[in-house]
C-alpha cells in the first residue's frame, strides 16, 4: 500500500511541471509575437502620413504688430490709418474707438489689438487696444 500513492504523486507532480513549463512558454512566446505585430503596425503608421494627427491652429484674433502709422485716403475699406514694416510694405489697416491713431501718426510703433476683420485685399484689419512708442 505504501508504494501505490508514491506511484501516483510521482505522475502529478510530472503533469503539474509540465503544465507550469507550458504556460510559461506560451506566455513567452505570445508576447513574443504581440510585440512583433506592435511594432510592425508603429512602423505602417508612421508610414502613412494620413493616419498622422495634424493640430488646427486656432486664431485668437490677438495681434502684436511693429511699424509705421500713416493714414488711410482709400475710402473704400473701413480703416483710418495703415501701418507699414521698414520696408514699407503694408501689415495692416487700424480702427480705433479714439484718438490714439491720430496722435501716433508718422511714428514707429508696436500696435495691440485684435483682429476685427479683413479686408479686399487679404490685409488684417486690426482693432488698435494699445499702441507702444519705439
Amino acid at each position: 500500500m505504501s508504494d501505490q500513492p508514491a506511484s501516483n504523486q510521482v505522475p502529478s507532480v510530472k503533469l503539474v511541471v509540465y503544465s507550469i513549463l507550458f504556460l510559461v512558454i506560451a506566455i513567452a512566446v505570445g508576447m513574443s509575437f504581440a510585440r512583433i505585430i506592435a511594432v510592425n503596425q508603429a512602423v505602417k503608421t508612421n508610414e502613412n502620413k494620413e493616419a498622422e494627427f495634424i493640430p488646427i491652429k486656432i486664431d485668437s484674433g490677438a495681434r502684436e504688430q511693429t511699424g509705421k502709422i500713416l493714414p488711410n485716403f482709400d475710402t473704400t475699406i473701413e480703416a483710418t490709418h495703415k501701418l507699414f514694416d521698414k520696408d514699407s510694405k503694408l501689415i495692416a489697416y487700424l480702427i480705433a474707438n479714439n484718438d490714439i491713431l491720430k496722435a501716433s501718426e508718422g511714428f514707429n510703433v508696436t500696435v495691440i489689438g485684435k483682429l476685427d476683420s479683413i479686408a479686399k485685399d487679404n490685409v488684417d484689419i486690426v482693432r488698435v487696444e494699445k499702441i507702444k512708442l519705439k
